[in-house]
């Protein structure tokens, strides 16, 4: 099976793919040669000890395939690493790869890769961090690095999946859907594909894959089906365009490449199957207001929107993450307004026979072909982007408007209610919910008091809805009801059930039942807690 190095004491990292700074892994190669062979060098080839937040560990892995000028593999050319003096030798194997594992220590005193090829050869060493389509490291699991090592192969065309034993079938409809993905991004560039490699594993743990992009075999088939054509086709695009246009020169270019990779995802996310339908509940479509709130008043100007750093990955310029969302539109607004389903091929070829690739030469070709402002269109509004965000949601009739500063919960199926711990929570049982609303944070004494200043402190079931006697941070002064200075965003207390159920209905809502809380406070029933199954004094 696949060699995954654990390392318990790892950080949590930004999950992210890097296959796509091609700078990063094939720019820095030097080629002599020597008797009539050409010998590849790279000095330090090891990203991993200088990536930010990375994993610890007593060893790396240098991983470096090799392709002739077809983009067919290269197997038996001689390779050496230079690690401290000591030389380590390989060859290439059947897929062009060759691996060499060094220990961090020694990797610190610098390495040397060669590689001694009778002819010219590509060498590639993509990286990428998984699982896809996560974002972050739990604090609890370990990472590790994923490689080929005792993977099977089944190859079409540029594109390769590796996998363990028992996963042909599996690793055939990877191939089949990634093989349909490349030809709709060559129909749509122009572009030949580059090779592409997707490795499945059995283990759920968070790691680094070396040598392609990696995904999980717990996942199922229709999340699988969607990352391929999402983030997979993301990376790939990138790779691609890097392989045939030096755009990354530029610093301001994001927007083409970024912006073309996504408009890619777009079209490959169409070629995905069609899941069997589900029950309606489960096809809801929930629209946040909050995020709709957030475009007001904002201007995305898209040509100050920066390529990844190692220290922004954003690409900041008050734009960050939206840009991937922005500049998809951007480039599928100009091929609608110019009804020319062949613009991004002409934009490539013309782009390509330019000796400069930067945002203005970008820019003159663009509006030469569309005959648009590309300047102006590349300055887009949070009015003008939530109207495009809220076409597809107004044309769902499964779209639902998630009130702001609340949350969807949509459970979908049952879930075990009850524990067996006191006799009140007895018996445990399976639930079904419908889909519900509840508020994001707690209630807190500024809207209380403005609830009270509105109706009054009423008298219901022998009680005052607020306890007046015994709560200090909401207090009646000269007739209205003020909050203590530094207390007004905290949580209101000492509020009976009637105070509560009265407020939620003059803020037009209502109260969860028990069973919507203990779901929404127990993680569909998976944990006791919100954040998991132990106590913590200082979470509440």
């Amino acid at each position: 099976m696949n060699r995954l190095k654990n390392y318990p004491n790892a950080l949590a990292i930004l999950i992210i793919s890097l296959s796509g700074i091609s700078s990063i892994h094939g720019s820095d190669w030097t080629v002599s040669e020597e008797s009539g062979i050409k010998v590849y060098t790279k000095l330090n080839p090891h990203l991993l000890l200088n990536f930010p937040g990375a994993v610890t560990g007593d060893s790396l892995p240098i991983q470096v395939q090799f392709f002739d000028s077809l983009d067919n593999v290269v197997a038996g050319i001689p390779c050496t690493l230079t690690v401290a003096g000591e030389k380590y030798g390989k060859l290439t194997d059947y897929r062009g790869e060759v691996i060499f594992w060094i220990s961090r220590s020694k990797a610190k005193e610098g390495t040397v890769f060669k590689a001694y090829a009778d002819k010219p050869v590509k060498p590639r060493s993509p990286l990428t961090l998984a699982p896809f389509p996560s974002y972050a490291l739990s604090n609890n699991s370990y990472a590790g690095f994923q490689t080929s090592e005792g993977l099977l192969e089944v190859k079409g065309g540029v594109v390769s999946v590796l996998y363990p034993e028992g996963y042909e079938h599996t690793a055939q409809r990877v191939l089949t859907l990634m093989r349909k993905c490349g030809e709709r991004i060559t129909e749509l560039t122009g572009l030949k594909p580059t090779p592409f490699t997707v490795m499945l594993y059995e283990d759920g743990a968070y790691g680094i894959c070396i040598g392609g992009m990696s995904m999980s075999l717990k996942t199922d088939s229709a999340s699988m089906d969607i990352a391929l054509c999402n983030e997979f086709a993301h990376e790939w695009t990138h790779d691609i365009l890097h392989e045939n246009i030096n755009i990354a020169e530029d610093s301001t270019t994001r927007w083409i490449d970024d912006g073309l990779a996504e408009y890619m995802k777009g079209e490959c996310l169409k070629l995905r199957p069609r899941p069997s339908v589900k029950p309606a509940s489960n096809r809801i479509n929930p629209v946040s207001q909050d995020e709709l709130d957030g475009y007001d008043g904002k201007v995305y100007d898209l040509r100050v929107w920066l390529n990844p750093t190692w220290d922004d990955f954003t690409g900041g310029a008050g734009i960050g993450w939206t840009g991937y969302g922005l500049s998809h539109y951007f480039w599928k607004k100009i091929v609608q307004k110019t009804g020319n389903p062949e613009l991004i091929k002409n934009f490539i070829e013309a782009l390509k026979k330019r000796k400069k690739h930067d945002t203005k030469t970008a820019i003159r070709i663009l509006s030469r072909l569309t005959r648009l402002d590309i300047n102006k269109e590349l300055v887009i509004t949070g009015e003008e982007y939530k109207r495009y965000l809220l076409e597809p949601a107004l044309r769902n009739k499964n779209t639902v408007f998630v009130p702001r500063g609340m949350e969807f919960i949509n459970p979908k199926g049952p879930f075990l209610m009850g524990d067996t711990t006191q006799q009140w929570t007895m018996p445990v049982r399976n639930v079904y919910l419908d889909p519900f609303f509840l508020d994001r944070c707690e209630v807190t004494n500024k809207q209380y008091s403005e609830f009270l200043n509105a109706v009054g402190n009423q008298k219901e079931g022998g009680s005052y809805w607020l306890d007046e006697s015994s709560y200090p941070d909401i207090l009646l002064e000269d007739g209205k009801y003020i909050v203590r200075k530094g207390r007004e965003n905290f949580p209101v207390t000492q509020v009976s059930w009637y105070g509560a159920a009265a407020y939620a209905k003059w803020a037009g809502k209502r109260l969860p039942t028990e069973a919507e809380w203990e779901y929404a406070a127990s993680n569909g029933g998976k944990t006791l807690y919100p954040w998991g199954d132990e106590w913590h004094n200082d979470y509440c």
